[in-house]
């Protein structure tokens, strides 16, 4: 197999993207607002979030109860 035949997933997702991810942009709020996550790099146009810890704060909310 070829490299350029691996189908690679980013890691760190630009604020639009990780809103997607999330399920919108209200949810992405909420978790930043009861501070579960927090963007690991942010500056005046670009703010960028860890897949990872995304998907950790979901598991949180699916075992919590999704913050409001």
């Amino acid at each position: 197999m070829k490299f350029s035949d691996l189908t690679i997933q980013p890691r760190l997702l630009r604020k639009d993207d990780a809103e997607t991810y999330v399920g919108g942009r209200r949810n992405l709020e909420a978790l930043r607002k009861v501070g579960w996550i927090k963007p690991l790099i942010q500056h005046k146009s670009n703010t960028t979030f860890d897949r990872i810890k995304l998907d950790q704060v979901i598991d949180r909310a699916d075992l919590e109860g999704w913050p409001r």
